[in-house]
């Protein structure tokens, strides 16, 4: 077996730029698809006058983000999520990793794939694929990367989806804010879960509104805090992928904590992101931000795409 996986402990980090790709929305876009009224019937339905006064004072709030408008108006909270769900659930369907309908996707940045050929590159067996040492904290609520991971898996091995999430399960994935739902193709169909498909029904949106967590929910996680710090510590890599250093994101993922156990010159870390649309002044800002003092010798910002920092910079995964 040759050293192109991922032998040196690696964490991604993944803000709503990494699931645009597969045709989910930035927060800016769905924060324009909720004031839209993209959901609205659905809201209606189950939360009376109160869907109209969500959308109203979220609209009015000018707030850029949704997370940050029910971090205040705690009031919306339920209604807030159900939005959330009614819009993004009808975006995740099998298809997405298809591409664009085009007859060329060259220009389609399609990082998942690139992502699993280098997991699996010289990973004949199974057995070889779990010498994989990456692990992945999202700020998404979508499933997609994990649906993806599973049946790449199960058909590239010949194992069964169960088998596949059970592979899985060594690459763990943290959603900061929840998820969906749980994957109905791999879980015990007697708990609440859903497939990944768009086809939902009401049943399947209050299933992905229980999964979702908004920013009070998610506070003061101690035992998540703890694990995400573990694995900067353990990490030789941290690649951010579509983020947007939001401060309070920053905060949640407590990863200034590693200004406390790294000597700057002789850290072994290296921090890289895809800083696409940042100025030269606000990357080394961000930077700042994230590392303190570390930054000088280990923050790498990339003006490249998901897929470009995986691909170009891999040397630094092996």
């Amino acid at each position: 077996m040759g050293r192109q996986m991922f032998h040196l402990p690696t964490v991604l980090i993944l803000g709503a730029g990494a699931s645009m790709p597969y045709g989910f929305p930035s927060g800016h876009e769905l924060r324009q698809r909720i004031c839209q009224g993209d959901a609205y019937h659905y809201l209606r339905n189950y939360f009376g006058s109160r869907a109209e006064e969500f959308v109203t004072a979220f609209k009015n709030s000018r707030l850029f983000s949704i997370d940050a408008f029910l971090a205040k108006r705690t009031e919306f909270t339920d209604v807030g999520k159900a939005a959330i769900a009614a819009i993004l659930c009808k975006l995740e369907n099998p298809r997405i990793f298809d591409g664009p309908a085009t007859p060329y996707n060259t220009d389609w940045d399609d990082w998942y794939s690139v992502l699993w050929n280098k997991l699996a590159s010289k990973a004949n067996t199974i057995e070889d694929f779990k010498s994989n040492q990456l692990k992945i904290i999202t700020f998404n609520y979508d499933r997609s990367l994990e649906y993806f991971l599973i049946t790449s898996i199960s058909n590239t091995y010949n194992v069964s989806f169960y088998k596949a999430q059970e592979v899985l399960d060594l690459i763990p994935i943290v959603h900061i804010y929840g998820q969906l739902g749980t994957l109905s193709e791999v879980t015990d169909r007697s708990r609440r879960c859903r497939a990944f498909l768009d086809n939902v029904n009401d049943a399947d949106l209050g299933i992905a509104s229980e999964g979702i967590k908004v920013i009070p929910e998610a506070r003061d996680d101690e035992e998540v805090f703890s694990k995400l710090v573990e694995w900067y510590k353990a990490a030789h890599n941290i690649a951010f992928l579509g983020f947007g250093f939001d401060d309070l994101n920053i905060k949640r993922l407590g990863i200034t904590q590693l200004q406390n156990y790294y000597v700057p010159e002789t850290s072994h870390l290296h921090v890289l992101a895809t800083t696409l649309g940042l100025t030269k002044s606000e990357e080394q800002m961000k930077g700042e931000a994230l590392l303190g003092p570390l930054k000088e010798n280990c923050w790498k910002p990339l003006r490249e795409n998901c897929s470009g920092l995986i691909r170009n910079r891999a040397q630094r995964f092996r």
